[in-house]
């Protein structure tokens, strides 16, 4: 890339910063990310004997590329569908969530050591996953219906997040990022919403509210 084509794009970089929003900007979208933790938690009540807890652990903007970097080699993530939004969002497990989730599910109680390896994720922890997206897909869809009523579709996963394309990489997105814990254990769950998907929302979003408790 030459000096010139190299400037003409730090120029488009810098107008298109300008012209984020801020997730400063949307102040009900922390609520409604409150909402999906505990939406997901309930719908995961009666599957476990443990009860998994969901803390909204910050929300913040960045590009596409730069939220999925941070989690490249170490998550899973799947893509959701959401035609009303003619846009596609993505959710992520890392590794531990994986782990304390299966563990979990299949009436483990956190007596055994958790696995710290790289290894890839085996088709039963593959499998686990999917089935969250659906939940997550779900809880997306009933926190987010105070302000739109938009169907939350999984469509598929990826354990490459350059795989993981929901537009171009250095597009504008709000990332939402949880933390789970259950059985003496923990993981992280994110979720990327592109900026375009929330642009036609940012009135609903910008009211300002009692945040729940």
């Amino acid at each position: 890339m030459n000096t010139a084509t190299a400037e003409r794009q730090d120029i488009r970089d810098l107008l298109v910063d300008a012209a984020n929003l801020s997730a400063d900007q949307l102040p009900i979208l922390p609520v409604i990310f409150d909402r999906v933790g505990a939406a997901l938690a309930d719908r995961l009540r009666t599957l476990a004997s443990a009860l998994p807890h969901f803390s909204l652990h910050g929300v913040e903007s960045a590009r596409i590329g730069d939220a999925l970097d941070a989690y490249d080699m170490r998550a899973i993530v799947g893509i959701l569908h959401v035609p009303a939004w003619d846009n596609r969002v993505i959710v992520g497990f890392d590794r531990d969530f994986v782990y304390t989730m299966v563990e979990m599910l299949f009436g483990g109680d956190g007596a055994e050591p958790p696995a710290e390896d790289e290894r890839n994720l085996s088709s039963v922890e593959v499998h686990v996953a999917q089935f969250l997206f659906e939940q997550v897909a779900v809880a997306l869809q009933s926190a987010f219906s105070v302000v739109t009523n938009a169907r939350f579709r999984y469509e598929r996963s990826e354990t490459r997040m350059d795989f993981a394309s929901v537009g171009r990489r250095n597009n504008p997105a709000v990332v939402g990022r949880f933390i789970m814990q259950a059985i003496n254990r923990g993981g992280e769950m994110f979720v990327v919403i592109p900026q375009t998907a929330l642009s036609p929302l940012r009135q609903a979003l910008s009211r300002i509210v009692a945040r729940e408790t």
